[in-house]
């Protein structure tokens, strides 16, 4: 680690001095614009930062990190910023992980593949490799992986106490049982994903833009956590018309992490009462998308229209209750680090240190596989993802 710090040297004075700080909860440091002679006056930007706090990390400002606010305002209002959009949508960047990986001799990404067990050797307590059950082609059936260095798991926590079978380590159950116990879930998610006929409604701009936040109430008790409250809609084929047939719009509309797992709780998959409650939430989705394409249910091409809920997190990303991650309060709570007392099983994804969300998931990803390498291949990869200064710095 001092290697590879000592690459940024001039950074560092700063970083020791400060950096405690950047751990510290947001609210702080609107605590102290507060008690300056020019504090917040104007309601709106009090409660547009606290939306972007819980946007970025499923908080609002009192619990999200000053590191988390600090990065994306400072990028945001750089000169002539833009909000960057992967061409070819989310299914790009997918594809363009699994060229990353499969460019090495001898790696693979393996689909229909259910890892059932993390095998750990009893005598050395080590994991050694994973026990899985391939559900589709050919090899359909049991099947083991054994690890060259290490077995990296980025299961939720809840996933990974089942998969590490209990008396593997008396230490692990220990830390785990722990761990379960000790952080609070955020609530799930219902999703809308629908195509839509185009006719009429012209190219991106103020009045039809590519992404939008719609919010009910900024005065609903438990604000921008209230269920329901804030719904996010984007339209991406306005940036990107290769991701819909011509003529036609993609629509995304979500609520983000405010949708109570209770509230499902109990009902049968495929039951009226479930259809029912898809359809409710599928009606208060649609209401957002209408604020900026009216009549747009009325466009909707029925043959793909999805409606996602609290289960379909569960089921399709194994995510206990649907949860979107652990409920962690800077300055109050810490998530672990990437180790965990099973030599050679790391953790990684939003359970572990940084936390929840796709940044921060990946940068949790990149200090795991930066500590399996070697120093020369840490700097390497570090001199090849170095950004360009910006103008004036």
């Amino acid at each position: 680690a001092l290697v590879t710090l000592l690459r940024f040297w001039r950074e560092l004075p700063l970083v020791l001095r400060q950096g405690a700080r950047l751990n510290e909860p947001f609210s702080n440091v609107i605590a102290e614009v507060e008690a300056s002679g020019d504090p917040i006056t104007n309601k709106f930007v009090r409660n547009w930062l606290d939306m972007l706090c819980f946007l970025l990390q499923g908080l609002p400002a009192e619990g999200t990190m000053n590191a988390v606010i600090a990065y994306m305002l400072n990028d945001w209002y750089q000169p002539d910023v833009i909000l960057d959009f992967p061409r070819g949508g989310s299914g790009a960047i997918v594809d363009a992980l699994v060229r990353g990986v499969e460019k090495h001799p001898g790696c693979e990404v393996r689909l229909n593949t259910h890892v059932e067990e993390i095998l750990v050797d009893p005598a050395t307590g080590t994991a050694t490799g994973v026990r899985a059950e391939v559900t589709r082609g050919p090899a359909k059936g049991p099947a083991v992986a054994r690890a060259a260095q290490a077995v990296i798991c980025n299961a939720d926590t809840h996933g990974l106490r089942a998969l590490v079978p209990r008396g593997a380590s008396a230490e692990f159950d220990e830390v785990i049982d722990r761990r379960l116990e000790e952080f609070e879930l955020l609530p799930s998610f219902v999703h809308l994903h629908a195509g839509i006929d185009a006719a009429g409604l012209g190219p991106v701009s103020e009045q039809l833009p590519a992404q939008w936040a719609y919010v009910r109430d900024w005065d609903a008790p438990g604000g921008v956590e209230a269920p329901r409250n804030i719904v996010l809609v984007s339209v991406p084929s306005l940036l990107d018309p290769s991701l819909a047939p011509e003529g036609k719009h993609v629509v995304h509309a979500y609520t983000p992490a405010t949708e109570p797992w209770a509230d499902w709780e109990g009902l049968a998959r495929g039951s009226p009462e479930y259809k029912a409650k898809k359809a409710e939430a599928a009606d208060y989705l649609w209401s957002a998308v209408e604020q900026y394409i009216p009549n747009a249910r009325g466009r909707s091409v029925a043959a793909v229209e999805q409606v996602g809920t609290p289960f379909t997190h569960g089921r399709f990303l194994r995510r206990y209750r649907g949860s979107y991650g652990p409920r962690v309060k800077a300055g109050a709570q810490a998530l672990p680090s990437h180790k965990t007392p099973v030599k050679n099983l790391w953790v990684t994804g939003d359970y572990s240190f940084p936390g929840i969300g796709v940044p921060a998931a990946a940068a949790g990803g990149a200090t795991v596989a930066n500590s399996l390498v070697s120093v020369g291949q840490h700097l390497a990869m570090l001199d090849k993802i170095r950004l360009p200064p910006r103008p004036g710095n």
